[in-house]
């Protein structure tokens, strides 16, 4: 089936991949970040928009649920190491 891309369906199929995209994007980004060396919250945030502030957050609590981040002792955000 072709996406019109005009009626309400199609815009909201298309949002819905942007979204996923970006949320791919960001995930990247912080195991990035995090490959060069631990950090806060605070710290990881500050590499991202702030418009953007609560997708990440979701995103770590998605990544702390899965153990594909762990939060050390000290509170500082580590790759969980394989």
């Amino acid at each position: 089936v072709q996406l019109c891309g005009i009626c309400d369906v199609c815009l909201q199929k298309k949002e819905a991949r942007s979204l996923k995209q970006t949320e791919d994007k960001y995930l990247d980004d912080i195991q990035s970040l995090l490959r060069g060396s631990p950090m806060p919250v605070e710290a990881l945030l500050q590499h991202f928009p702030r418009a953007d502030h609560e997708m990440i957050l979701q995103l770590l609590r998605f990544c702390l649920d899965e153990k594909i981040l762990i939060l050390n002792k000290t509170q500082v955000l580590e790759l969980r190491k394989k």
